[in-house]
């Protein structure tokens, strides 16, 4: 990256109410609010970080000591943060005017808005204001319910004509995606006191030149219920976003990626990604219980004679696999073997019943002759939609079996058909597959610990 990049400093606006989202978030300031068991603000210290933005301004106001006390000086989060408390509500401009004082060695300087994320490449954008010559630039997004946010008018070329209000906009524009880069030159423009940028500075700065930026990627501001709820459900996609994009100094040469590249990113946002995933399901006492009752049912059926059997599709065949050997093996250490079978393993059992009687039947034929009640059978669909471990779960039910199943995170068809169904918090395969065999692990670790300390307990042959 070059230095002038490294330099530019990044001030974000933090000091809102958010009266609006107080009915799911109260007594913190919005931008503090969890997305994936993390603040959303510290994904956008991420995503500048990601860029090589080090110096960020926070302006703060509503409930400005929870700010500080969670970010600090930003050291733990590889940045430097200061911070300019506005004494009382001064608004979008008058808040930029007030930080001015730790601006002043800044000819240029990037603006977010604190409860909104834009997926994009902050320096493009700072080269397209350089090349502009405005006095600012704006990154813009088409949205689905852009009329909630009223629309940005450009020309061809790029230049802001005009705004239009909520509610009168071109369903076909481009809404402003909370994302500027101003030249200094801006404060001049802005009075002291209370003011907004986008109703009282923007319109009085067209013939100074505005322009706008045209962004295709992920966009979502969290400032109403219904937007905060579907920031919950993008969380991964939102970590992901935050560090896949490309810095200078990353371009191809010759077919593959100069030092520096973009897939050290990319790796550390999926494993964030994965660890968000994860600490949302921490997160759901729901999931926890059930993976403790499940644990305990596989201890009771274990110590009473009873069987599991496991199945799945592809990946979640490799998971069933992977659990039954830890239960007829070991997990942690040493101890007779647990009876375990995983229902994929036999291919001439496999491909004669799918093709005498057809695929969906390959599970359930089997526990049809191998399982009685009181055995446990264990389901793995990351939809919850296979039809053969659907099938199987429905007549391992009417047979007298303990029925679970591990899903995504809507249960699908499964939800209902079984005696306890674990859901993966998450929509992605890998995320629901990380998750279910670390369910696994944790079940056989629990098991195992909770039966081998009476070892007497286990009937023998």
């Amino acid at each position: 990256m070059d230095s002038a990049h490294n330099e530019t400093k990044a001030v974000l606006l933090v000091g809102g109410m958010g009266t609006r989202l107080r009915s799911v978030v109260q007594s913190m300031p919005k931008p503090l609010a969890s997305v994936g068991k993390r603040p959303f603000l510290e994904l956008l210290v991420q995503q500048l970080r990601y860029q090589g933005f080090r110096q960020l301004v926070m302006c703060t106001g509503y409930l400005a000591h929870q700010i500080e006390n969670e970010l600090g000086d930003g050291h733990e989060l590889d940045v430097t943060i200061e911070y300019s408390k506005e004494p009382s509500p001064l608004g979008t401009a008058g808040a930029v005017k007030f930080a001015e004082p730790l601006l002043r060695e800044a000819p240029a300087f990037l603006v977010m808005n604190g409860d909104s994320f834009m997926e994009m490449d902050f320096q493009a954008l700072i080269q397209f204001h350089r090349q502009s010559r405005g006095i600012a630039s704006m990154a813009v997004v088409r949205v689905k319910n852009e009329m909630r946010y009223g629309t940005v008018q450009l020309n061809t070329q790029g230049r802001v004509t005009g705004f239009a209000e909520k509610g009168s906009g071109d369903p076909q524009g481009y809404v402003n995606a909370g994302i500027y880069v101003f030249d200094r030159r801006i404060f001049e423009h802005i009075p002291n006191g209370p003011s907004s940028l986008e109703g009282d500075i923007f319109p009085r700065l067209l013939r100074d030149r505005v322009y706008a930026s045209r962004q295709h990627g992920v966009f979502i501001d969290i400032g109403i219920p219904e937007d905060y709820a579907r920031a919950q459900e993008l969380c991964e996609q939102l970590y992901v976003a935050a560090h896949q994009k490309r810095a200078p100094g990353t371009e191809k040469r010759g077919g593959r990626m100069k030092e520096g590249d973009n897939f050290e990113r990319r790796v550390t946002a999926l494993i964030e990604a994965s660890i968000a995933t994860k600490q949302s399901l921490l997160g759901s006492p729901d999931v926890v219980l059930k993976i403790a009752k499940v644990s305990e049912i596989l201890v009771n059926a274990f110590r009473h004679g009873y069987k599991v059997f496991l199945f799945g599709n592809g990946g979640s065949a490799a998971d069933a696999q992977h659990i039954a050997a830890e239960f007829v093996g070991r997990f942690a250490f040493d101890r007779p073997a647990l009876p375990a079978m995983a229902l994929s393993v036999n291919s001439s059992c496999v491909t004669a019943i799918g093709n005498d009687y057809g695929f969906d039947q390959v599970f359930s034929r089997q526990l049809e002759a191998l399982a009685r009640a009181g055995d446990v059978a264990i389901g793995i669909s990351t939809s919850g939609n296979s039809p053969n471990v659907v099938h199987a779960l429905s007549v391992a039910r009417k047979m007298g079996l303990q029925t679970v199943a591990l899903t995504g995170c809507t249960g699908g068809e499964l939800l209902k058909k079984v005696d306890y169904c674990i859901c993966a918090p998450s929509k992605e395969t890998p995320r629901i597959q990380e998750c279910h065999i670390l369910i696994g692990h944790i079940i056989s670790e629990l098991v195992e610990r909770e039966i081998f300390h009476e070892e007497s307990s286990l009937p023998r042959p």
